[in-house]
């Protein structure tokens, strides 16, 4: 199979900025292009990606005419390379001295860990640490509302340089990374629902007959409003709060889905054509 070549992924696109953290000003069109391509996955291809994160996001091209000079580039100064079983593996060339305006719309890469939406229901564990939705941690059913919990977390990442439920240095404890996740999203989102609870096979790991959460001193105290008042803090900082926080839902039916997203106010919106 050939490919459209493509750019850098979303993390290296974050180093690119002062504290590596990507300004609104830029996450908009990203969040929005992402989102087209979820709507696309979910309702068209019924299809779930459950593992989005900034290495699967990469950038394409707005002149594909610079794969001419990274090729020439190539042949003056070849990649560094080693033999494999017979084979050269060659290093990539990730950064190609471009600016951010000369990147094109984000792609939506790496299916190897994609499933149908539309068989017969998982239930088994996907999504990277610190973004995995709570249904997928309790051992409960998940569907496409997985992947859209998945993109509120990334996209926090991506914003204010960590993520909203990563677990604070030696802050774990003996713990498991479940257990400190968990305790993560109970300081930001408050207790869960006991219906979500009890569909969960592993709930009892982490939670006793009464819905109490067994580790308590793994709950923090946070909200997504003062985090983002750390990083930065504009006009827009509302709207982008109010979205994030409609992805980051207990309850997976919950969640607003990637259909609706895309009409949320903060992204933006296609001009009417003048009559």
């Amino acid at each position: 199979m050939v490919f459209d070549a493509l750019c850098e992924p979303l993390w290296m696109l974050n180093r690119r900025f002062e504290g590596n953290t990507i300004p609104l000003g830029v996450l908009k069109p990203v969040s929005k292009l992402i989102l087209e391509g979820l709507r696309y996955l979910h309702t068209e291809c019924h299809v779930i990606h459950t593992d989005l994160k900034s290495d699967n996001i990469l950038l394409a091209l707005r002149n594909p005419s610079i794969l001419d000079s990274v090729a020439q580039d190539e042949m003056n100064d070849p990649s560094p390379r080693k033999q494999l079983d017979g084979r050269d593996i060659y290093l990539s060339r990730n950064y190609w001295g471009l600016s951010p305006d000369q990147l094109g719309r984000s792609v939506i890469t790496d299916f190897g860990l994609a499933v149908r939406g539309d068989g017969p229901p998982n239930s088994h564990p996907i999504q990277p640490e610190g973004y995995r939705a709570p249904e997928v941690c309790l051992g409960g059913e998940w569907s496409y509302s997985a992947d859209i919990w998945n993109l509120g977390a990334m996209l926090w990442d991506l914003f204010c340089g960590r993520g909203p439920f990563d677990t604070p240095p030696n802050s774990r404890g003996s713990g498991s990374a479940d257990e400190a996740h968990l305790g993560q999203i109970i300081s930001l989102l408050g207790p869960p629902p006991p219906d979500l609870l009890r569909r969960g096979k592993e709930t009892s790991r982490y939670f006793d007959a009464k819905g109490q959460f067994k580790f308590p001193e793994l709950i923090g105290k946070k909200d997504l409003v003062s985090m983002a008042k750390e990083i930065d803090y504009d006009d827009g900082m509302p709207q982008f709060v109010d979205f994030i926080s409609r992805m980051l839902r207990w309850r997976p039916e919950d969640r607003t889905t990637a259909e609706d997203l895309i009409s949320h106010p903060w992204l933006p919106q296609a001009r009417p054509a003048n009559g």
